[in-house]
């Protein structure tokens, strides 16, 4: 069944004229975060994939603990490098495209918890039979991050390097959230192209004045109608924040290493 929440924006400064309310499909994010935390038997979940397991028929866990496994075990294996200071605006993620709703499918044929497009479901070479599978579906997707990580830090780091190291993590993290959504291609766009770079050039310019959130929503914000750039980009990262701290809120999860983030500038 669809679900529909309101919620207040977080973001300062440039942000702060953003604030609305909002209707997300498939989340009532009360609901969304106890399927995420497990906190009911019937959200918690088991199952095998590809060499890992988590939890068994008798001890189903919660969709935060898949993820961590997926995470750890591509971690351990060599085939992710990105950072877990990445993952709360990953569940974050999770929460605003499903809701952490299995069957979720959006109007562009998105599927799944991760909301994964059949193209890219197929680089993953996830089988048809598999591709609800939210251990197939978080693994495609942590593979997804670690190929945006690639190929997004350079150009960041050519625009934004100088910047203090606490600030320029919070903003990494941030534009790598917005290219999962947009493409990378169109992130690197933002930081390099002579026309659609120039927001970026002069946030890096005054870094001092804005904080990290303001440089993301003002990349955006001043590129709008350009290259399919519209509110619901504007918005999206906004309203990860506004799940990611919903999320680290919960009982659950207010002690958790990963939620254990800087307070933002």
């Amino acid at each position: 069944r669809r679900r529909h929440t309101r919620c207040s924006r977080w973001s300062r400064g440039l942000g702060d004229v953003y604030k609305r309310q909002c209707k997300q499909r498939y989340v009532d994010i009360n609901q969304s975060i106890a399927r995420m935390v497990g906190s009911e038997k019937d959200y918690r979940l088991w199952g095998t994939w590809d060499g890992m397991r988590v939890g068994s028929a008798s001890s189903p866990v919660s969709l935060v603990t898949l993820i961590r496994t997926v995470y750890q075990h591509l971690k351990d294996q060599g085939r992710i490098s990105f950072p877990a200071s990445v993952m709360p605006a990953f569940m974050g993620k999770t929460i605003i495209e499903s809701g952490g709703v299995k069957h979720a499918l959006s109007t562009v044929s998105a599927r799944g918890i991760m909301q994964l497009r059949p193209d890219v479901l197929d680089d993953c070479e996830i089988p048809k039979d598999f591709r609800l599978h939210r251990m197939a579906q978080v693994d495609c997707a942590l593979r997804l991050v670690e190929q945006i990580d690639r190929n997004l830090q350079q150009p960041f780091n050519a625009v934004f390097g100088k910047l203090p190291e606490k600030k320029r993590r919070l903003l990494y993290g941030l534009l790598l959230t917005q290219a999962y959504q947009i493409g990378v291609g169109r992130m690197i766009e933002l930081l390099q192209d002579n026309e659609l770079g120039k927001a970026a050039q002069y946030f890096a310019a005054h870094a001092d004045h804005f904080s990290a959130e303001d440089i993301q929503v003002g990349m955006i914000y001043h590129n709008l109608g350009r290259r399919d750039l519209g509110m619901l980009t504007l918005y999206y990262v906004t309203d990860v924040g506004i799940a990611t701290e919903a999320l680290c809120a919960s009982s659950e999860m207010q002690n958790d290493a990963w939620c254990d983030r800087p307070p933002r500038e």
